[in-house]
């Protein structure tokens, strides 16, 4: 992928406070058995998840969102810190780390589903080497349980990128979010987490 000169910047559509736990697995699991023991965590207690699974590190990041869509039910830090304690517990954690990116630094897990969802094309995260020196990429998988309001659970994952860069540098972010046409996505840095809607979400 070639690097864009002119994108459309997302809409922000709400803020929280920085949550992200990382749990170290004690054993090594697919991506597919993290979301079916999510899933079945989430429909037994409740509580929403939003995790990115990174292989080579064996590791879940439970992360805290905002949720400005009605169909969702809202979840705050408490009920976060919950889930994470009890996920530990169900996952017999080796570790639970608290994750803040330092002062400058910015934290994103960018699907790479082109098109956002359906049966669109993943991308390589190798199509993101012109980025290189401008940000981090980290493979991972988007790992997504959230109760609506009607109390069944909405479950969701793919392919993500671990996005790593500087304040100076987040217009990288933004323009691998409008080149791979994401619907949404947060903004984790050391202060808040920001969550976008972009022009995608709407077809354009």
């Amino acid at each position: 992928m070639n690097m864009k000169s002119n994108i459309t910047y997302p809409q922000l559509l709400g803020t929280t406070r920085p949550f992200i736990k990382r749990l170290r697995l004690s054993a090594s699991l697919t991506p597919e058995e993290v979301q079916v023991t999510v899933d079945g965590y989430v429909a037994s207690s409740g509580l929403s998840v939003v995790a990115g699974f990174i292989p080579e590190e064996n590791a879940l990041q439970l992360m805290l969102w905002p949720e400005t869509r009605s169909e969702y039910k809202q979840q705050g830090v408490d009920a976060s810190e919950q889930s994470a304690l009890e996920l530990a517990t169900v996952f017999s954690a080796v570790s639970v780390e608290d994750i803040t990116p330092a002062k400058g630094e910015l934290h994103c897990m960018m699907g790479l589903k082109v098109g956002g969802y359906g049966d669109s094309r993943v991308a390589d995260i190798k199509e993101l080497s012109a980025y290189e020196g401008k940000l981090a990429a980290q493979p991972a998988f988007m790992v997504s349980a959230r109760m609506l309001h009607d109390g069944a659970v909405e479950s969701y994952g793919e392919p993500t990128a671990v996005l790593t860069c500087s304040t100076a540098t987040e217009k990288y972010i933004h323009e691998i979010g409008d080149l791979l046409e994401q619907h949404h996505y947060a903004i984790e840095g050391h202060d808040e987490t920001r969550f976008y809607e972009t022009k995608w979400a709407f077809g354009q």
